[in-house]
């Protein structure tokens, strides 16, 4: 039940326009290459997307985004878009997104597994580069655009060489999500969005991997969790949800029917959350989800 893939496709690398988005009129949208932030990466190579409103204030806070397996960074336009409007700055970042860590751990008995393996993705180690972490692309990425664009302030979000936590919110989907989960864990963030996501448990057990019970970096009155009740994963979500220790009215389990039907092996109801093709639409064709999205989001302004 935990295998969701999510079909690709190639992202034009160029300052551009994406319909969905561009509904303001100061609204600008940078696709950018891993290669073009850092020369040395060479695996995983969806562009990453930047969405940010001109009006807003150069210190706005960040938000980072993480898809879930093989998810593709510009396959979440509409949540973007939103959180642009909720005053962010937004960056949807591409990494190192598989395999899936349920896929990874399915078969070892070390209760630790799933943690070594998000911990290996967002800092390095255990086979993960410095260039290929989460946290090195981030950070390649901001100077990227500090060195391109100077006068939009992204420099801002970076502090003696390395991402300023405290003025980054972190959201993520599946697996993006637990990323997001582990890095408010050990870094202070400025918010914590979840979409899906970290199901992880111990097989042998069928209980919350020890992490979810770990200290948080991150005060718990800013995490926020969403999920829909139809997911397959939905009973491990809550369970992790109650791990990590989010408050219940910060919680949203969500309902509606996906957009589309599935059309490779993954849930559609765990992806509708969030992807663009799946995200169920009200009767004038925005995002039905858009008031829980606002919640999760909170004010940037």
């Amino acid at each position: 039940m935990w295998r969701y893939v999510l079909r690709v496709a190639a992202v034009a690398i160029a300052l551009l326009v994406v319909p969905s988005l561009a509904h303001a009129a100061d609204r600008v949208i940078y696709t950018i290459t891993p290669g073009e932030a850092d020369p040395s990466v060479t695996h995983f190579l969806r562009s990453s997307v930047v969405v940010f409103d001109r009006a807003a204030s150069a210190q706005a806070p960040l938000l980072v985004f993480l898809p879930g397996t093989t998810g593709d960074p510009a396959r979440v336009q509409l949540f973007l878009g939103k959180a642009a409007d909720a005053g962010y700055r937004v960056i949807s970042l591409s990494y190192d997104n598989e395999p899936a860590v349920m896929q990874a751990c399915a078969r070892d008995p070390d209760p630790a597994c799933s943690e070594r393996f998000r911990q290996s993705r967002l800092f390095g180690g255990f086979n993960t580069p410095p260039e290929e972490t989460i946290v090195g692309r981030l950070t390649k990425l901001l100077q990227r655009l500090d060195l391109s664009h100077p006068d939009e302030g992204w420099r801002g979000y970076l502090a003696s060489g390395a991402p300023d936590w405290p003025h980054i919110a972190i959201a993520g989907h599946s697996q993006g999500g637990g990323m997001a989960a582990m890095l408010a864990k050990r870094m202070p963030v400025a918010r914590v969005l979840l979409f899906s996501g970290p199901p992880d448990f111990v097989p042998q057990r069928r209980a919350p991997a020890p992490w979810l019970a770990t200290p948080s970096g991150t005060p718990i009155d800013r995490w926020y969790g969403l999920y829909p009740g139809n997911d397959p994963l939905a009973p491990l979500l809550q369970q992790a949800y109650a791990a990590l220790g989010l408050s219940p009215d910060h919680v949203r389990v969500v309902s509606l029917a996906p957009a589309a039907t599935s059309t490779g092996p993954f849930d559609a109801y765990h992806i509708s959350v969030i992807a663009d093709r799946l995200t169920p639409r009200a009767p004038d064709g925005s995002p039905a989800y858009a008031a829980d999205w606002a919640f999760l989001l909170g004010s940037a302004r």
